[in-house]
């Protein structure tokens, strides 16, 4: 069924961004981003501030909070691109950015770490200890010569998808140069765009230019950016403010 929403604010020009849909009859639960016309996030919001529609059928709104206000955990999947086609230095710089990711993680959070290379490989299952992860990322080395980045991000999709012992809200992370030599699994960008529309996980991907000079002109960049936009996600270049 389509899902959609309307926003009854009074901010400029305010956008809703539905960034993921849990389905758990008779509820429905919706996490939302609601910004104005500079990209701010919108706050002071009421449930009555929302209209939501389900296949043509409006659908009362029983309550709204923050993410904070329900105190819920977020389900992490990062994937990284252990490929020799990334720098040795750009590669050092994914490995403390994602570091970072695993410092901040809150007391509900759990994560689970995909090294992309000529295989998908789990370094980590999910796990909410902070020093296995970290063990694990730093375990990681850029030697592999191809990349099935289609393959790692549909497994990782679908297992986002199908765990029940993960918080509700659940989000790939993905930082590549995008490129997907892969000639053994037979997995294409189009197959991505499939586990998109069945999942539901929105991909905030991470472009890692392979020329620094064309951080956006690189095609596949554009492919990532594409995938990132599609499932609600996100798309930064690396090393963008």
């Amino acid at each position: 069924a389509a899902f959609c929403g309307q926003f009854f604010g009074q901010s400029l020009d305010p956008a809703v961004n539905l960034q993921q849909v849990s389905v758990g009859l008779p509820a429905i639960r919706a996490y939302v981003d609601v910004v104005d016309g500079g990209g701010n996030l919108v706050t002071g919001l009421t449930k009555d501030d929302f209209r939501v529609m389900v296949a043509g059928q409006t659908l009362p709104v029983s309550s709204l909070a923050t993410f904070d206000q329900v105190r819920e955990g977020v389900a992490i999947m990062i994937l990284i691109d252990t490929s020799a086609s990334i720098s040795r230095q750009r590669f050092r710089d994914m490995v403390a950015a994602a570091a970072l990711w695993i410092e901040r993680l809150g007391p509900m959070d759990r994560m689970a770490i995909f090294a992309v290379g000529s295989q998908a490989g789990l370094a980590q299952n999910f796990t909410g200890d902070k020093t296995a992860l970290l063990r694990a990322l730093n375990s990681l080395k850029t030697r592999e010569e191809k990349t099935a980045l289609y393959s790692a991000l549909v497994k990782a999709m679908k297992q986002l998808q199908s765990r029940g012992d993960l918080p509700v809200r659940r989000v790939a992370i993905v930082m590549s140069d995008g490129k997907d030599d892969d000639d053994t699994t037979g997995v294409t960008e189009a197959a991505v765009y499939n586990a998109i529309a069945e999942t539901h996980v929105p991909l905030y991907a991470i472009g890692v230019p392979s020329d620094p000079t064309r951080p956006t002109g690189d095609k596949y960049l554009q492919s990532l950016a594409g995938l990132a936009i599609r499932s609600n996600g996100l798309y930064l270049a690396f090393g963008a403010p």
